[in-house]
């Protein structure tokens, strides 16, 4: 099933990557730039890119797409718009070259990310990226021990922080009861049907707002004030993004429910 997918899509990012730079990762996707996965092993290549979209479902990736790019092909790393490219290790140096421009490059051999030539994120972004990482932690510490990789609280956490990196780029006042989510219990005996699955089920995701960071209303109201406005700034510039136009659109969808 498609949770399923998702689930253990999830499960290998968090594996692989730290919670630091795969929520850095979304906010590269949200500014529809331009993601290039590096590996030496095409398998893992594949796994990776599909993982990237894991983590911002149920919005879909608009760019272009390409798990493994053929050595052929390699002109295509050039395009300027948007994409997720797994590219093998034996072609790196074409994307190391003078001139390539900037990209946000994701290496699995290495398990780090980097934005190359692009400004740091703004403080409140990586505020925002710090604190989220720390709550995704304490989660997945919180179930290892019961060999569980907790999907739907970290599904639920991936969405709201979402809604936070625009909440903190419009300067909003978070809501108090969407701050946080609960802390779920688990069963002690450890032949529980829900304990025997290594990946939990995502639950809710039709309405992607139910642990909003803040008002989503509020939100869409910056939204429509700053995307006709041509700035440099994070703030403007990821109100033109694909990313964007998608998210608010099923925002109100959401709120029409």
């Amino acid at each position: 099933s498609p949770e399923n997918e998702i689930g253990s899509c999830l499960k290998f990012m968090f594996q692989n990557f730290s919670p630091h730079f795969l929520l850095s990762a979304i906010v590269a996707m949200m500014n529809d730039l331009r993601i290039i996965v590096l590996s030496a092993n095409p398998e893992k290549l594949g796994k990776i890119c599909f993982g990237l979209l894991s983590l911002i479902y149920p919005i879909s990736w608009k760019g272009t797409f390409i798990p493994i790019v053929p050595s052929s092909l390699s002109d295509m790393l050039d395009s300027p718009i948007a994409y997720i490219n797994g590219v093998h290790s034996s072609m790196a140096e074409h994307i190391y070259t003078p001139g390539f421009g900037s990209y946000f490059v994701i290496n699995l051999d290495l398990h780090s990310c980097a934005t190359i030539e692009i400004n740091d994120f703004p403080d409140c972004v990586m505020n925002a990226i710090n604190s989220t990482a720390e709550e995704i932690k304490r989660d997945i510490s919180l179930y290892q021990s019961k060999e569980i990789f907790p999907t739907s609280r970290i599904s639920k956490i991936l969405k709201r922080f979402v809604v936070k990196i625009y909440a903190s780029l419009f300067e909003i006042t978070p809501n108090s009861i969407g701050s946080g989510l609960s802390v779920i219990s688990l069963p002690a005996n450890s032949n529980d049907v829900s304990t025997n699955s290594t990946v939990s089920s995502i639950s809710d995701n039709r309405n992607i707002y139910n642990t909003a960071y803040a008002d989503p209303l509020e939100i869409y109201k910056l939204y429509l004030s700053f995307r006709d406005e041509f700035e440099s700034d994070m703030k403007y510039s990821i109100c033109q993004t694909q990313f964007s136009l998608q998210f608010f659109r099923k925002l109100i969808e959401s709120k029409d429910d």
